[in-house]
């Protein structure tokens, strides 16, 4: 379709242009950091390096450049869609899939969990999102929940993972995309593990009828 063409155009087989403006939110998102005093490797620049850089990266992708700080605020705020407006296209990470805890297959929902290649790049604000997810060559409707897992209670470490449908192949150490569609909820500890079982099982089918639009 149109929609697949055009989401592998901006990931896989980018144009100069596109690798110029993730380069550039890269950048933007280190600033981000050490505003916020977190601790990132490497020399991130000067405020407006970091924001002429994106500027000319989203004007050769055709995009108003002024829109920069509006683009990381929709992300910031896990609205995927006005990113999407922004962007011309649909916001999506590249990580390989790493080990977890296997919580996910206990309670029948095994998740694919994301190193991203760029650790860096903005990633959305804690939810649960519509996803399409690119693996093994072939395009897959998924579920991805980024956060502290609360109701499991594992920790403040934030994590990326991603429930896949209709899938059952070990992909550890495979590439993974996630490309987001549309936001369904935001991340909330719930009073039981059966209590998340329901709620994922409403999330993979709102998912998936979603998606049919996608």
């Amino acid at each position: 379709t149109e929609d697949l063409k055009r989401d592998l155009r901006a990931s896989r087989d980018e144009t100069d242009a596109l690798v110029a403006l993730d380069r550039a939110e890269q950048q933007l998102e280190k600033l981000h950091a050490e505003q916020r005093g977190e601790k990132t490797a490497g020399d991130a620049g000067s405020a407006r390096e970091a924001m002429n850089a994106l500027a000319q990266a989203m004007q050769a992708a055709g995009m108003d450049p002024g829109a920069a700080g509006a683009l990381s605020d929709a992300l910031t705020a896990g609205d995927v869609a006005r990113a999407e407006a922004m962007l011309g296209y649909r916001y999506g990470m590249c990580g390989v899939v790493v080990a977890g805890n296997r919580i996910g297959r206990t309670l029948g929902f095994p998740t694919a969990n994301m190193q991203l290649y760029e650790p860096l790049k903005q990633v959305p604000a804690n939810g649960v999102y519509a996803v399409w997810a690119d693996v093994l060559d072939r395009r897959y409707k998924g579920v991805c929940n980024i956060g502290t897992r609360p109701t499991i209670g594992m920790g403040d470490a934030r994590t990326i993972e991603t429930h896949i449908l209709d899938f059952d192949e070990d992909i550890y150490g495979l590439d993974l995309r996630v490309t987001f569609c549309a936001r369904l909820r935001d991340e909330r500890r719930f009073d039981s593990r059966e209590a998340l079982r329901e709620q994922l099982t409403l999330d993979c089918q709102k998912a998936s009828e979603i998606l049919v639009a996608y």
